[in-house]
């Protein structure tokens, strides 16, 4: 399974980057029964500091990857915060419009809330490879290919940056069916 973990954030960065995602981004949800709060960040500055960072980083060797990003014609970006408390969690799926998924761990103050993978159809989540990443730490794979969840968190708050990258044609577009949980 082609997958790589690598630091993105310092923890200083991981606290103002959940206050702007607060501030800026916009609820959203694909699905009122979800179980999971995010907040879907617009802001094209930001989009490209955050991109040009990755860049910046595996180019100076300092983020590794099963492919070369240089190669990799990033069309569009999507750049969403999520939160998972009180039991939420997120089931195992596919991200549809992203072949480059990278998620971003931005708080450290939560019990459980692992990261899973797996490249099997219809496993269970509790079956799957799971991952601990500490603050600032990142997970990224081929959200079109990999299969990928949550596990529910069980005492405190689990922030995240979750950023999509496609190279085909889709465009990421503003929802219009929004939540307001966070």
């Amino acid at each position: 399974m082609n997958f790589t973990i690598n630091k993105f954030f310092e923890k200083d960065e991981c606290k103002s980057i959940i206050e702007f995602a607060i501030e800026n981004g916009l609820p959203f949800s694909y699905n009122p029964a979800e179980v999971w709060d995010c907040r879907r960040i617009y802001n094209d500055e930001f989009k490209e500091k955050i991109v040009s960072k990755l860049k910046d980083y595996y180019n100076n060797n300092e983020f590794k990857l099963w492919f070369n990003l240089n190669e990799f014609d990033i069309r569009d970006v999507n750049i969403s915060l999520t939160q998972y408390y009180d039991g939420r969690w997120l089931d195992l799926h596919l991200d549809s419009t992203s072949q480059f998924t990278t998620v971003v761990i931005l708080s450290d103050e939560f019990n459980d809330g692992r990261f899973a993978l797996t490249e099997t159809p219809n496993q269970l989540i509790n079956d799957c490879e799971k991952f601990h990443l500490n603050i600032g730490e990142s997970i990224s794979f081929d959200g079109s290919k990999i299969y990928h969840g949550v596990l529910p968190v069980t005492t405190g708050v689990r922030c995240a940056l979750n950023i999509w990258m496609t190279n085909t044609d889709f465009k990421y577009k503003e929802l219009k069916h929004k939540k307001s949980i966070i």
